[in-house]
């Protein structure tokens, strides 16, 4: 069985008139886990970008995701998931937090990999360099 798996890209949207936006974490769905990886990368630099960034609405959202991963991947258990379909439908009706503030990318499903770490590993790279 060929491995693939599917990502969702996080991002901070301080502004939805200027629709400026900033990569904050990845959500990985690899086709041989039954659960969700997800990375969020050291966002403590936004309040010197933005004078009105708000911290606590920030820290609230990004536990919301938090907790809605875990609880989904304690869910799951041993029953073999969809890549297109159950990430898609969890990400966009049970994780929507303020569409200003956090908003999820349309998920990216990828080709064949041997290796789910460094995968991750690689995208983590290029999607949240510091």
């Amino acid at each position: 069985m060929n491995n693939t798996f599917a990502y969702i890209i996080l991002q901070y949207c301080h502004s939805i008139l200027t629709r400026e936006a900033i990569n904050v974490g990845v959500l990985f769905k690899f086709s041989n886990e039954n659960e969700i990886r997800i990375y969020f990368k050291e966002t403590d630099m936004l309040h010197f970008l933005y004078r009105e960034f708000d911290q606590n609405a920030f820290d609230l959202a990004l536990e919301f995701i938090r907790e809605g991963i875990s609880k989904y991947n304690q869910e799951q258990g041993e029953t073999n998931l969809k890549l297109d379909q159950n990430f898609t439908e969890f990400i966009r009706n049970k994780l929507k937090w303020q569409d200003s503030l956090l908003q999820f990318s349309d998920p990216f499903i990828s080709v064949s990999i041997n290796d789910n770490q460094s995968t991750a590993d690689y995208y983590i790279k290029m999607l949240l360099n510091n």
